[in-house]
This record gives structure tokens, sequence and C-alpha cells, in this order.
């Protein structure tokens, strides 16, 4: 899902996107999207393959394997607001649910390992499969992504232009001379936006305010710069909520 939702972030080109879709959707069957009454770790739970390892010593059919899990919804997060065929969000977000589930059990059963969730998960026997468990950092990731925080560095295209940033990049609109998007990210925090191949923009706003070209951006909170050698702009913003429009006017 990754790579051709890269692809498609790059290039711009639909095929890309048709692809990632085609891949989110392949891996559905491996979430189960159920849950038996008296499974209460269940729901978003995954799995990591249809069989076993090592010919028969450990069967994956009804254990979870939530790393690989968090993965695929970390994908999911990203192709979400490019595809509304599917509830891609509500699918990436009950995964991470239930990776929560999973570590809160673990805080339960093990004090010593709080914060951690299991590397497999018996959906059956309502306990770890066996006594391994991993460090949080994927739960973290895909939390931070949830409150609009990607902390990754992402990019956007449309026609020739191409804008990356770090946070939740939405789609691009590109209306006459016209350039606008949002960047989520954590209120009163600063990032940076790069836009390439552009001319020197005549306006730049945050949130319907104009912000000023500004030859050192180190100085400011705000505030935009222009590289006519490569033509790249570099917009330095100041969230002021969750979630910051940019329209620059090319």
């Amino acid at each position: 899902v990754n790579a051709y939702f890269r692809a498609f972030q790059i290039t711009g080109e639909k095929r890309y996107l048709d692809r990632a879709r085609y891949w989110a959707r392949t891996g559905l069957p491996f979430i189960y999207l159920w849950s038996a009454y008296d499974r209460p770790i269940m729901r978003y739970a995954s799995i990591p393959a249809f069989g076993v390892s090592w010919q028969n010593s450990q069967p994956w059919y009804g254990n979870a394997v939530q790393w690989v899990g968090l993965e695929y919804a970390r994908a999911l997060m990203r192709l979400a607001p490019y595809d509304n065929k599917t509830n891609w969000a509500k699918v990436a977000e009950g995964i991470t649910l239930c990776g929560l589930q999973q570590a809160e059990y673990i805080a339960s059963e093990y004090s010593s390992d709080a914060g951690m969730y299991p590397d497999a998960y018996s959906i059956v026997k309502g306990k770890e499969e066996y006594h391994l468990d991993l460090n949080p950092r994927l739960l973290e990731l895909n939390l931070l992504i949830l409150n609009n925080a990607d902390p990754f560095i992402h990019s956007a295209h449309v026609r020739d232009v191409v804008v990356s940033t770090v946070g939740n990049l939405s789609p691009l609109e590109l209306k006459g001379s016209e350039l606008a998007f949002t960047v989520g990210y954590y209120p009163y925090t600063q990032t940076a936006v790069l836009v390439s191949n552009t001319n020197k923009p005549s306006r730049v706003e945050a949130d319907s305010r104009q912000i000023n070209e500004i030859t050192d951006l180190n100085t400011v909170e705000s505030g935009w710069k222009y590289l006519p050698d490569s033509r790249q702009l570099i917009i330095k913003l100041n969230h002021a909520s969750n979630r910051t429009g940019v329209k620059v006017r090319l």
C-alpha cells in the first residue's frame, strides 16, 4: 500500500492510487471485523498469515500479531483522505485501538512490561500465545497520525507542483494561480512546508491571514522564503490549531 501511495504522491498518477486501493483491500481478510460476545479483544485484531510458521510449530489462525496490523493501519491512514469508497480511517483506528487493548492486557498481567503489547495474542484463549512483549513504537506512531501529527515527511502533487511537509497533508487544490492545502499538526507548534517547481508567490496565507516574506526564517514564528535558483518556496507555519489551512497565490 505504502509503495504505490508514495508513487501517487510523487507523480500524481491515478494508476498508482488505484494500485494502493487494491493492496489496501487485500489486507482486509487478515483483520477481524467482528467479535464474539465473550472475546473482548477480537474486533480489529490482525493475523499475520493464513497458515503456520516452521511448517507446524506455530499456527496463526486465531492468533493476533498486532504489529503487522499496525503497519498496515498506518498505510490506511495515509490513503484515507484520497479514497472515500472505503472507510479506511475507521479500520485503521480500530486496529490501533485493538493494539491498545492488548497493551492494557499486558499492563494488568505483567506490571514490569506496562506500555508494551504482545507479539502474539490468542483470541481464543484470551491471553498471550507466548510471552514476548514489544515496545510501543508502532502504537505511538499511529496515535500521532490519528491526532493529526504524522511525524514523517509526506509529499503531494498537483500538475507540476509538489508540496512536502511533516504532519497530515491534505490533497492539493490548484485553481487558476491559487494553491490550497491543509497541514495537520499539534497546536502551538511550528512546521516547515516545502513547495517545489513554483514561481515566487505574490501572497501566502495561513488560516486566511497573510504571512510575510522573511530573509531568515529562524528569526520568526511564521513566514516564507523563496529560493529562485531551485524554484522552491519554504513556508514556516505556526499552528494555532490542529489543522492549518494554507493558500499560496502563484
